[in-house]
Formats: C-alpha cells, sequence, structure tokens
C-alpha cells in the first residue's frame, strides 16, 4: 500500500483539500487556515495533513471536524509542525491532532 503526498505550499484562508491530489497534505501556513470538507471524499476515506507555521508562527485552525478530547489548537511557535489524522465515516470527519514536532 503507497500514499499519495501532495503539497500545496504556502497558504491562508479557507482550505477544502483534494483527496484526488493526495490523502498526505502537506502546507505551511503565513495566515490562520479554516478547513473545510475534503474534496472528492467518499465514505471510509482518510487522510493525513502536515502543517507547519512559518517564520511568524502563531496562526490558527477552525474546522467543523470533531477532534479527539476536542483537541485542536495548532502549535503556534515560528516552523511549529502538528500533524492532522483525519477518518470521514459518511456524516462526520473525525481527527486527531499530533502537536511539536521537531
Amino acid at each position: 500500500f503507497n500514499e499519495t503526498f501532495y503539497a500545496i505550499g504556502t497558504t491562508s484562508g479557507t482550505i477544502s483539500p483534494d483527496l484526488n491530489n493526495g490523502s498526505i497534505i502537506s502546507m505551511q501556513l503565513n495566515g490562520n487556515i479554516t478547513l473545510n470538507n475534503l474534496a472528492s471524499v467518499v465514505t471510509g476515506s482518510s487522510a493525513t495533513l502536515i502543517i507547519q507555521q512559518d517564520a511568524t508562527g502563531g496562526h490558527t485552525l477552525s474546522t467543523t471536524w470533531k477532534f479527539a478530547s476536542g483537541q485542536k489548537t495548532l502549535s503556534v511557535s515560528p516552523y511549529a509542525i502538528d500533524i492532522i489524522s483525519v477518518f470521514y465515516d459518511g456524516s462526520n470527519y473525525y481527527a486527531v491532532l499530533s502537536k511539536g514536532y521537531a
């Protein structure tokens, strides 16, 4: 089994990652983001989002996805790296945020 890696690049604003481009998605934030529903998603889909702050840091995440323990606050240090794993059950997005990769 091999997943496809997709780099969005530097971004901010509202994002709807498209699983047709890959299920491992990286991005560097230059502003706050809102994660919408995944594009090209079907029941049983999953994805991994690698999110890195830019040199300024402090950028925030907004989303309606359901996070384990309600934890969806990103690390805010400059160049901090967090990873979100998400699963779609046909109705809800269930996510886990792992913080502070160095």
